[in-house]
């Protein structure tokens, strides 16, 4: 089902999940209409991610990269997008998807002005979802540690001066040190429920960042062979029978072969 001419994927497991959800919260509950606003929250949440990724996508497409797809998951969303060339188009896709969410959350700020989040007991309204869920996704992506988009934004400012491989490095170092700050922040209260996802948010940085790193490491191996192999001196092939050899190296002229003797 494409949007804009990009595919869209969506997993199987996250619609029975969120229709399974809305039954259990209501068998909870007993109540439809709370049941009802719940999954239309988490539909509204999940409508911010598929902004956020199509921001990405679309963004990539007008510089000429390949897309394949828009992912919406059940832990959240992916764009399938073919990796930028150069600084300026990663600082761009990297920062796409924070400022969509943020112009299409701040506008319903203002005009509406949504009630922030009400007791835990009580599903909040639909324009405080799609405000904080857009805010959250906008700001927070905006965090330095690689591979978020700002930690992608930060590589692609160093990218120009440091190039593609140092500049990754630093990312990279930069986004450890965060994840280790986010995996400690629940120490400062234990009892606040709001410090509980970043030590697992901490856990996936570093993941997903040691694959960079191993992915990165490939990359410096298969150069350095490619520079070794092209450093070696070409070796002309066996010529048939009666045939000249091919010089063996460019510029220098292949002997005569053996004239037969009478």
């Amino acid at each position: 089902m494409p949007i804009l001419g990009i595919p869209l994927r969506i997993q199987n497991s996250l619609v029975s999940t969120l229709v399974l959800g809305g039954a259990f919260y209501f068998a909870l509950t007993q109540d439809a209409g709370r049941a009802l606003n719940l999954v239309l929250g988490i539909s509204t949440v999940l409508l911010a991610v598929l902004m956020h990724e199509l921001g990405h996508a679309l963004v990539a497409r007008a510089f000429g990269l390949e897309v394949g797809e828009v992912a919406i998951l059940l832990f959240g969303g992916a764009a399938r997008i073919q990796a930028p060339s150069t600084p300026r188009q990663e600082f761009w896709v990297a920062l796409a998807g924070p400022l969509t969410n943020l112009a299409l959350g701040f506008p319903v700020l203002l005009v509406a002005q949504p009630a922030w989040i009400p007791p835990f007991d009580h599903p909040p309204p639909l324009t405080s979802v799609w405000v904080l869920t857009n805010l959250m996704l906008g700001f927070g992506n905006l965090f330095p540690a690689f591979p978020m988009d700002g930690g992608r934004i930060f590589r692609s400012l160093l990218w120009r001066w440091l190039g593609y491989r140092d500049a990754t490095r630093w990312a990279l170092s930069l986004g450890r040190i965060l994840a280790l700050i986010l995996m400690l922040s629940v120490l400062v209260d234990p009892t606040q429920p709001l410090l509980w996802p970043l030590p697992f948010l901490g856990i996936l940085i570093l993941i997903v960042g040691a694959k960079e790193a191993d992915r990165l490491a490939r990359r410096d191996e298969e150069q350095r062979l490619r520079t070794h192999l092209d450093a070696l001196p070409s070796v002309a092939p066996i010529p048939p029978p009666g045939e000249a050899p091919a010089a063996a190296i460019p510029g220098e002229t292949a002997p005569n072969p053996p004239q037969a003797k009478d």
